[in-house]
C-alpha cells in the first residue's frame, strides 16, 4: 500500500474526473433523467439510442474528458490532474510552497 512506503503518495483525480462539471448527485441523476426523457420522447429508437440510454452515459458530455472517446482527459482534464499533483507537491515539498 501506498501509506506504508516513506515519501510516495497517491493523487486521487479519479471522482473529480468522472464526475466532471456534475459535481452533486442531484445534478448527475437530473441529467441522466433528462437524457432518458428526451430519448423517449423524441422516439429514438436506433441502436445507438438505445445503447446510450442503457448505458447511462448522459447525453451532455463531461468537460474534462475527450469527446473522441470520452475517457482519456482533454486540457481541461489535464490541467485538473497537474493542479492536484501541485498542490500535493506543495503540501510536501517545503521548497515549493508559497511565502
Amino acid at each position: 500500500m501506498i501509506q506504508q512506503q516513506h515519501g510516495m503518495y497517491f493523487v486521487s483525480i479519479n471522482k473529480q474526473l468522472t464526475d466532471g462539471q456534475f459535481t452533486t448527485a442531484k445534478s448527475r441523476k437530473t441529467l441522466e433523467e433528462k437524457a432518458a426523457a428526451s430519448i423517449i420522447a423524441e422516439n429514438h429508437d436506433s441502436p445507438a439510442d438505445i445503447e446510450q440510454l442503457l448505458s447511462g452515459q448522459p447525453a451532455q458530455s463531461n468537460k474534462y474528458l475527450s469527446n473522441d472517446d470520452h475517457f482519456h482527459p482533454n486540457l481541461k482534464g489535464y490541467q485538473i490532474m497537474t493542479n492536484r499533483l501541485y498542490e500535493q507537491m506543495a503540501a510536501h515539498i517545503s521548497w515549493l510552497k508559497e511565502e
